[in-house]
C-alpha cells in the first residue's frame, strides 16, 4: 500500500469511529448515572436493613 492509500484507510476508519461516537451520544453518560443511581438504592437499602436490626 502506497502512503496515500494509508492515509486514505485511516480516513474511512476515524470516519467510523465518529460515526460510532455520534450514534452513542450522551449514552456512556446515562448509564454511569443509573449506576450511581443504583448503587445508591442498594446502600440505602443496606442503611435500612440495618436501622431495622437496631430496632
Amino acid at each position: 500500500m502506497s502512503v496515500i492509500q494509508r492515509i486514505v484507510a485511516l480516513q474511512k476508519i476515524d470516519s467510523q469511529l465518529q460515526d460510532i461516537a455520534e450514534l452513542l451520544g450522551d449514552l456512556p453518560r446515562k448509564v454511569d448515572a443509573l449506576k450511581n443511581e443504583e448503587s445508591a438504592l442498594i446502600k440505602s437499602v443496606e442503611d435500612g436493613k440495618a436501622r431495622i436490626k437496631e430496632l
